[in-house]
């Protein structure tokens, strides 16, 4: 087992048995476990256990651990998006005071130019391009975060798409939701986190893919002992929250323009993969994260392969290397155009 295994990876509930309470030594066999038992718990652990009966499958009875998500807020828990949004208006404010920084501006629909309306949540100019920084919130679909990217590409419009959280991401493994997954697309490997008391600064992550090893199975067959499994599988929606080692001021922050993206044909046969559309994105080149080993598809370096760059912007585009503070590793940064 590798490193990775070791210390994200829990076999506890392979055996089929769940504990009463944490690390509690009354155990309760898969066989005579039902929902009105829970909460259980994993006996190595100590991790809360959901019980899976599949219907329409031929799988057995089995435990698996209760997946971790982000601590972000959603709909009508408004607090923390009001303080995120403050926080960094009244920073872009103080250090572009020339770009007319404004919260909830109306972009009006313009039919003559093929423009719809739009609410960016906040907005203003930086070395004469328009940029708008998008507060997320769990309730807000895929199609409409598609639909304001693909409104702000038409507009020339620059954007950043921020997560803010109320609690820091689990340091081993977790869940990402589906909007997560679709940062993590849209931005080349690296999703923006936001907490109180950061101001214009955010916690890039990467979403590293963990590995299992499934379990040994046994049986006889025309007399002779066969042994299945034991083999190597990937995680469908588990990672690992990869953070930059140091967070990064947005004011730093470069400007790319992509074409539209979608994962390879190989890739899109096992999984139901969106097209990302075309954008024109507020972000950075840094990388921080090792490569997946090789027998892994590599989400970040498949769309740097595929993303077909605009030729026309290569020459508008700013690819100064971000301020690195004193004493901080420096971070390895990315080619905004690499070669094909």
């Amino acid at each position: 087992m590798n490193n990775d295994q070791e210390d994200f990876y829990c076999e506890g509930l392979q055996s089929g048995y769940a504990a009463s309470a944490p690390k509690g030594e009354v155990l309760i066999h898969i066989d005579e476990a039902d929902k009105s038992m829970l909460p259980l718990f994993c006996p190595d652990c100590g991790g809360q256990a959901y019980i899976r009966k599949p219907t329409f499958t031929d799988k057995r009875d089995h435990y698996v651990h209760k997946p971790v998500y982000s601590e972000i807020y959603r709909r009508g828990e408004s607090e923390l998006h009001r303080q995120c949004k403050e926080e960094i208006y009244a920073e872009m404010k103080e250090r572009f005071p020339e770009g007319n920084w404004q919260t909830e501006l109306v972009l009006n629909k313009n039919k003559e130019k093929g423009f719809a309306k739009v609410r960016p949540d906040i907005s203003g100019v930086i070395d004469g391009k328009n940029v708008t920084i998008e507060i997320q919130y769990s309730s807000l679909g895929i199609a409409t975060m598609f639909r304001r990217m693909v409104e702000y590409k038409k507009r020339g419009w620059y954007v950043l798409w921020i997560v803010p959280l109320k609690k820091p991401l689990s340091g081993k493994r977790f869940r990402p939701r589906l909007f997560e997954f679709i940062l993590h697309q849209m931005y080349f490997g690296k999703v923006f986190y936001w907490m109180k008391g950061m101001g214009r600064d955010v916690e890039g992550v990467y979403f590293k893919r963990l590995r299992y090893t499934t379990e040994v199975k046994e049986f006889y067959k025309e007399g002779e002992l066969m042994t299945v499994g034991g083999h190597k599988k990937t995680y469908s929606f588990l990672r690992r929250p990869i953070s930059a080692p140091q967070q990064f001021d947005i004011t730093n922050f470069l400007f790319q323009t992509t074409g539209e993206w979608q994962a390879s044909k190989k890739y899109r046969a096992k999984k139901n993969t969106p097209i990302i559309p075309a954008r024109s994105l507020f972000t950075n080149f840094a990388k921080w994260w090792d490569k997946e080993p090789a027998d892994l598809e590599n989400e970040y370096f498949e769309m740097l392969r595929n993303a077909k760059l605009l030729e026309e912007d290569k020459e508008e585009s700013v690819c100064e290397v971000p301020v690195v503070e004193p004493n901080v590793k420096p971070i390895e940064l990315l080619d905004p155009y690499p070669v094909s």
